[in-house]
């Protein structure tokens, strides 16, 4: 039974406005840490977001919703009185991020290409309302093996607690909530996991992992649901075997470790569209770029020889 979208989409902007106002009051009263604030508006945000297939069968609602969310983020952020106030709640982390603007983006885009699937739009929202909120707040408070991403250093310990969190945000609702038995559901709720944890460390430029996470969480996992057991195992292992190798051999490449995570996902991405073909093509670039760390290491190495002569 659905609502009247007038009455549903009026609710919705009311508990925002009233979910960033406890907030603020929770701010000037804890004082706590600014991603602290900014993280229980993603959460709050989020759970608001997963109620949408069972309050609306047309996205037109959504769109409205999402687009009255973007623009009064936007002026929350430009308007000096909204800025010192309600502002504070998502503006008062260092790093510059349009993350509070790209998040309704998301929801809209996989909320329209859902089509009212409830668990092809729920498992990315749950991964982008969990795993990325406890990837920033463990890599914040925790992190101390950082790497460097194009968006910026992240930490080890915080893309671990985004996986972990990941993989139980897709495992659950695939129990509960499909066909998929249990042995299907893990592999599932691994494999997408893990590349779900690359695209978050990748894409997290300016906020736009918010964007990402829940576009490719909703492709991936629609082209895995119906996908064969043995087919996701392959798949299992042809990911590990990418990840491993490139570990094995990041001393000799001159590729970083944001790029050695975007060559895991082109290697991966590269078998499923193309087949062995497809990764075959990878692994020739991938080759290419071992042949020339080692010849840059070479020439470093001669280099160092001659300044010490």
């Amino acid at each position: 039974m659905m609502f009247n979208p007038a009455i549903a989409m009026a609710a919705l902007l009311a508990l925002t406005a009233a979910l960033m106002t406890a907030i603020r009051i929770f701010q000037r009263r804890r004082s706590p840490h600014p991603e602290w604030s900014r993280k229980l508006m993603h959460v709050g945000t989020g759970l608001l977001a997963l109620s949408l297939p069972w309050l609306f069968e047309s996205p037109w609602p959504v769109l409205i919703l999402c687009a009255a969310g973007a623009t009064g983020m936007v002026l929350i952020k430009h308007a000096t009185r909204l800025r010192e106030t309600l502002g504070c709640v998502v503006g008062d982390v260092a790093r510059h991020s349009a993350g509070d603007v790209t998040f309704p983006l998301g929801i809209a885009v996989v909320f329209l290409l859902a089509e009212g699937d409830c668990l092809l739009y729920s498992v990315p929202v749950l991964v982008l309302t969990f795993a990325d909120a406890a990837a920033a707040l463990v890599g914040t408070f925790y992190g101390l093996f950082r790497f460097e991403t194009p968006g910026g250093k992240k930490s080890v310990e915080g893309s671990f607690a985004f996986f972990v969190v990941a993989f139980l945000c897709i495992l659950i609702p695939l129990l509960l909530c499909s066909d998929s038995g249990q042995d299907k559901a893990v592999l599932i709720a691994f494999i997408l996991g893990l590349l779900l944890t690359i695209v978050e460390a990748l894409a997290g430029w300016r906020g736009l992992d918010n964007l990402f996470i829940p576009v490719a969480g909703f492709i991936l996992l629609n082209a895995m649901v119906d996908a064969p057991t043995m087919e996701l195992v392959v798949q299992g292992m042809v990911l590990l075997s990418l990840a491993a190798g490139l570990v094995c051999l990041c001393r000799h490449t001159a590729l970083d470790t944001s790029a050695r995570l975007g060559a895991v996902l082109v290697g991966y991405m590269s078998w499923i569209l193309g087949g062995w073909e497809g990764i075959l093509a990878s692994l020739v670039l991938f080759g290419n770029s071992l042949y020339e760390g080692a010849s840059t290491h070479r020439e470093v190495g001669h280099g160092q020889c001659a300044s010490h002569r």
